[in-house]
């Protein structure tokens, strides 16, 4: 994105005199709805009431904080979030909230309840609800369109938010009622596939806590209702001498939870017998957080037992910090763990990309005898949660005690045995993330179709996009040769054919299915350097015996189609031709197994294409290692021609490629006589 530009000045007369208000991407998405729908496009302050009824929020009934609403989907997320003492927001059910803090988190919620809300969101409520309806106006502000225009209004460093001036101007468009209530049951039809994918994986999730505590024989006590009675119990002064005197800590529940761990048929160890090594995240102070996003700060709010949500990090540091705190960055075969704030979380350190870890972060590297992803599970399972929970310190935000964290006692079966539970717990957690993997897909399909309904109206008719090149803009993108040589060969092969333009996720399903390759002995290792970038051929399939890298987990069969992820290597494009057994793929590839009505290998030409490949590196993000991520990548346009044209242009070029193999091979072996004859001349042979 170009952060120098120009603007005529009767642009910027009479309106803002900030930069960003004119950034391209804002005002081509205006000038779209413009042009759609000119009289039916108003300003939002013309067609809402901004409420402002004001209480207490420690008197609300049922609080909502920007916490409680999640970013891109408008889902309403239950949480403990302390209501605070100040004023809140009075909303009634039927109405919408607009997050004004931080707009690119794209926080809009149609109210299914009444109740209080930060003072961050701007409670909205539509004039004409026969024109345009609560439910329509809270889907279009969840759009993409909105946010590209929204991210360039805000003010402010350390808590950039919109203007109330900003967000009055905002243009709506207003759709026939029959195409805004289209557009409600797609996005409700979306929320319900969304809702019914999470629960199934919301149930194998649960499911592992029951299964790893039933195969290490420990049945969970019972916990009792909190009761005044309850809470009230006697404890001899034996048990508290030496020890801390909070109630808390010597509840029933705990002695009755250490007998039941001691019922396991598996001797109890201390924790620190299994770790060889930790290290504490760091601190880097608010002053060193950097605005332009440049590496990741991770905290405690950014992980799950699921991963880093690199997607929604609130704090970043500039590269030039980063280079100084390498040694804080996660590797390979570590496990990271949170000791602060929320307890217990634990997961496998992510080795894809460069960042950070806070203070409140441990960094665990595992003894060899111990398999690593049983100690994962064990250690985000319910008893460790509330053992190392137990041991915490502070009333607003807990602490755990490293001491106190290594001194746990787990059960350790035999390394057979971990390996058994954790193979098992594995392909439960693959299963789980690729049920929620589908969820997220669905919802951001449906925004993108919805987006397509409102800013290109007349599709909905049945007509079909025509695939056109601008010649003139193509030269501001690519070589003159490479530009001429690209138009030749698209008038050749296409004979100036028109055919549909279809977005590349109607066509194809990318695998999400991660492989757990602990149960390889060996592997063959398709890495993005194993690409020919010149011709698309895989050429150079490691064998790898022992210490897989953690990013080999992508099961591959012979016909899958591999699309590097990274905008360095973006021509690392190719289609898995061989038949050698346990091909494992780098996580740095999309795994295309599935198509409908398109070929893959034409697929694999059309994106190695000059053309594809700006387009790829245009919608890549991350300062130090740019990615397209699988939304991006799935938005993307292709033409799509008949299956018989596809197949035409796909043998033209693979005749093109071998022709072209053939004359390097027949130049390299010129040359070689060449070289010899001359040595012979030399030597007099």
């Amino acid at each position: 994105m170009s952060e120098v530009f120009l603007r005529d000045f009767s642009e910027v007369y009479g309106g803002s005199f900030q930069p960003n208000y004119y950034m391209d991407e804002r005002l081509e998405i205006i000038e779209k709805l413009k042009k759609q729908y000119k009289n039916n496009l108003l300003k939002l302050k013309y067609i809402v009431k901004f409420l402002n009824q004001k209480s207490i929020a420690k008197n609300v009934e049922t609080y909502i904080g920007m916490a409680n609403i999640e970013s891109n989907t408008g889902l309403y997320l239950e949480s403990s979030e302390d209501k605070g003492q100040g004023e809140c927001n009075i909303f009634n059910k039927g109405e919408v909230l607009f997050g004004k803090l931080r707009p690119y988190l794209n926080k809009v919620y149609y109210a299914e309840f009444s109740g209080g809300c930060s003072s961050e969101f701007i409670v909205l409520d539509s004039l004409n609800k026969e024109k345009i309806s609560n439910k329509f106006l809270s889907i279009f502000l969840l759009l993409d369109c909105v946010v590209n225009q929204t991210k360039y209004l805000m003010t402010g460093n350390t808590l950039p938010r919109m203007q109330i001036s900003d967000v009055e101007n905002l243009l709506i468009p207003i759709p026939p009622k029959q195409i805004q209530q289209q557009i409600i049951d797609i996005m409700d039809n979306a929320y319900q596939a969304k809702k019914d994918k999470e629960q199934q994986a919301k149930e194998i999730l649960d499911s592992i806590d029951e299964y790893l505590l039933g195969e290490l024989g420990i049945v969970m006590p019972m916990q009792t209702n909190n009761t005044l009675d309850s809470r009230i119990f006697t404890q001899k002064i034996s048990a508290l001498s030496g020890s801390r005197f909070d109630p808390s800590y010597h509840q029933k529940y705990y002695q009755d939870l250490e007998k039941a761990l001691h019922c396991s048929p598996y001797p109890l160890v201390n924790l620190a017998s299994t770790i060889e090594d930790f290290k504490k995240g760091i601190e880097v102070g608010s002053n060193e957080y950097s605005q332009s996003k440049e590496i990741p700060f991770i905290r405690v709010s950014d992980i799950s037992s699921n991963g880093i949500d690199f997607e929604n990090v609130q704090k970043f540091i500039s590269a030039s910090l980063y280079e100084n705190l390498k040694t804080f960055q996660p590797q390979e075969n570590e496990l990271l763990y949170s000791k602060d704030g929320t307890i217990g979380i634990c997961l496998e350190a992510d080795t894809s990309r460069d960042y950070i870890i806070s203070g409140g972060i441990l960094r665990l590297k595992i003894a060899q005898e111990v398999n690593r992803y049983f100690l994962q599970f064990l250690l985000a399972s319910s008893m460790m949660n509330i053992l190392a929970n137990r041991q915490s310190i502070g009333a607003v935000i807990k602490h755990l005690n490293i001491d106190k964290f290594l001194n746990l006692k787990i059960p350790l079966p035999p390394l057979e045995i971990q390996n058994q539970i954790a193979k098992k717990l594995l392909d439960s957690q693959y299963q789980a993330l690729a049920l929620q993997t589908k969820a997220k897909e669905v919802l951001n399909a449906a925004k993108i179709d919805i987006e397509n309904i409102i800013l290109a109206p007349e599709s909905r008719g049945g007509v079909i996009y025509e695939f056109v090149v601008n010649f003139d803009i193509m030269e501001n993108i690519l070589p003159i040769s490479e530009m001429v040589k690209f138009q030749t060969d698209l008038h050749r092969l296409w004979g100036g054919a028109k055919y549909p333009v279809v977005r590349l996720g109607e066509k194809v399903l990318i695998n999400n299915i991660l492989e757990d390759t602990k149960k390889y002995e060996s592997i063959n290792y398709i890495d993005l350097s194993s690409i020919n970038k010149e011709n698309g051929n895989i050429e150079n399939i490691k064998s790898i015996n022992s210490d897989f890298p953690s990013r080999a987990r992508q099961k591959v069969h012979k016909g899958d189609l591999l699309v590097s992820s990274l905008s360095g290597s973006m021509k690392a494009i190719a289609i898995v031709d061989s038949k050698k057994e346990n091909l494992i793929a780098s996580t740095g590839f999309f795994i295309i197994r599935h198509t409908n009505d398109l070929l893959k290998n034409f697929l694999m030409f059309i994106l190695r294409t000059n053309l594809f490949q700006e387009l790829l590196k245009r919608e890549s993000s991350g300062a130090i290692m740019a990615s397209i991520n699988q939304s991006e990548l799935l938005n993307l346009k292709i033409p799509l021609p008949p299956l018989e044209i596809q197949q035409q242009i796909a043998d033209e070029i693979t005749h093109r490629r071998d022709k072209a193999k053939n004359l390097q091979q027949e130049a390299k072996e010129i040359l070689k006589s060449a070289k010899k004859e001359i040595e012979q001349m030399i030597l007099g042979e």
